[in-house]
Order: structure tokens, then C-alpha cells, then sequence
């Protein structure tokens, strides 16, 4: 049940930030029109109209590239509320993340699916892979994550070469994070 439970809500985090990332373009479309791109999501019972508020995972303590602090969840036994982490699928449309609160969202699992069995068994395993390595972050795991889905498209060496890495994920034009402990993750 973990197991289910764990990749189950990483589709939440996914319909979150596909949600917001659409808030943000000057194009009015619907949840619908933005998740279309993401195939085999599966809404979660008892997981409609929920509320999330956005942070950076470090400032609330978290190894994570998100923090959202879930509330107004109704019978899900998969979504609960309170602080969890969360992930960006969308590496070329930044969101806020200052606390912002997005209302309404309906939440998406990816469980059982080919389509996003890879991510789903990257977040199955994150802990045991940073327990396994200290000192891989949530960077090496997001960067990994952008990686693995197939859209948007997204090639580690190509997104450098062109200068088109998030800003978050450089320092003084350099990468903060390992590109070779990425590169170890995307092949298990």
C-alpha cells in the first residue's frame, strides 16, 4: 500500500504543477487543456477541490525542489493533508513558489501506467538512492525527473550547451548539482 500510495501522489504533485504553470501563461486555457499533453492520468477518488499552497522545498526543511502544504482533501486515502514534497515537471515554465495559493485543484495519479512508470519508480526509490549517497539532493533529483518524462522534451547536454538550464539549478553559469550522479539516476 506504501508502494501504491507513493506513486499515486507523485501524480499529485505533477497535477499541481501542471495546474500552475498554466495559471501563469497570458493564455486562458482550462486544467484540462494543460494536463492534455500528460497521458494516462487517472483522477483520485476523494481528491477534487483541494487547496495547495507553494513554497521551495528548503524553506520549509524539505529535500525537495517543492514543499506544498495540502489542505481540504475529503475522503482520499491516497492524498492526505498537511506538508509533503513535491516536484516540477515542466523544466521551461517556472511557477511562484512564495506561498502562493492555488484553490480548486483536482488531483491525477499516474499509478499502473507505462507511460510514467519510469518516474514513478525514480520517486519510488529517492530515499533509498540519498540514503545510499548523501549527497544527492533534490536537485540531482529534479534534474533527473525532467529527464525521464517525455514532455516537455528535455536533454541535460542540450539544455546546458544552450544556456537554457533554470536559473535555480546554476551558479556563476555552472551547474549546482552533479551531472554525473543525474546521469547514474536516469539509468537505473
Amino acid at each position: 500500500m506504501k508502494l501504491h500510495r507513493n506513486l499515486a501522489v507523485s501524480a499529485l504533485f505533477a497535477a499541481i504543477l501542471i495546474y500552475t504553470a498554466a495559471c501563469e501563461n497570458t493564455v486562458n486555457n482550462s486544467f484540462e487543456q494543460s494536463v492534455a499533453p500528460y497521458i494516462e492520468l487517472e483522477a483520485v477518488e476523494g481528491a477534487s477541490n483541494t487547496t495547495f499552497t507553494i513554497h521551495k522545498g528548503d524553506t520549509k526543511g524539505m529535500n525537495s525542489f517543492f514543499a506544498f502544504d495540502v489542505s481540504e482533501v475529503s475522503n482520499s486515502t491516497i492524498v492526505k493533508e498537511g506538508l509533503t514534497e513535491g516536484w516540477c515537471l515542466e523544466w521551461n515554465k517556472p511557477i511562484t513558489s512564495n506561498g502562493d495559493v492555488h484553490r480548486g485543484i483536482d488531483n491525477y495519479s499516474t499509478y499502473g501506467s507505462e507511460t510514467w512508470r519510469p518516474l514513478n519508480y525514480l520517486l519510488s526509490i529517492k530515499n533509498r538512492l540519498i540514503a545510499e549517497d548523501p549527497s544527492i539532493t533534490y536537485k540531482e533529483i529534479q534534474v533527473s525527473i525532467w529527464s525521464l518524462i517525455e514532455e516537455p522534451r528535455f536533454d541535460l547536454e542540450e539544455v546546458l550547451a544552450s544556456g537554457n538550464m533554470p536559473s535555480s539549478m546554476m551558479t556563476d553559469g555552472q551547474p549546482n548539482f552533479s551531472i554525473e550522479k543525474v546521469k547514474a539516476i536516469v539509468k537505473k
